[in-house]
């Protein structure tokens, strides 16, 4: 699993969105296609990402919910509002930092 060198502060989650794959020229590789995706049109596309892997929690996560015990934790996949909270790339993967707050769903394990 690749790492990332930041970690969440306060009532904050780190998520793991996406593998990146992309070409030498930083076009989005899409698999058996000629399709070249303009660098805006990427950006736009990985912005809008809204589930993730947990990865970190921060100290206050869930903090303003008195009684309630946290709504996930490290590895489970979450939904979350689209937009929400601040996107980076690094060793080849896109993050976000998102606020605990923007949380919308956590998938179950299916038996």
């Amino acid at each position: 699993m690749s790492t990332t060198s930041f970690e969440p502060s306060g009532p904050r989650l780190l998520l793991k969105l996406c593998e990146l794959d992309r070409n030498e020229d930083g076009t989005r590789k899409i698999e058996g296609s000629q399709l070249i995706m303009l660098e805006e049109t990427v950006a736009k596309e990985e912005n809008a990402h809204t589930e993730g892997t947990v990865v970190a929690i921060g100290e206050l996560a869930w903090y303003d919910f008195p009684g309630q015990k946290p709504w996930a934790k490290v590895g489970d996949v979450i939904k979350f509002v689209r937009y929400a909270g601040q996107r980076y790339e690094e060793n080849n993967c896109l993050w976000a930092i998102i606020n605990d707050q923007d949380m919308t769903g956590k998938k179950k394990e299916i038996l």
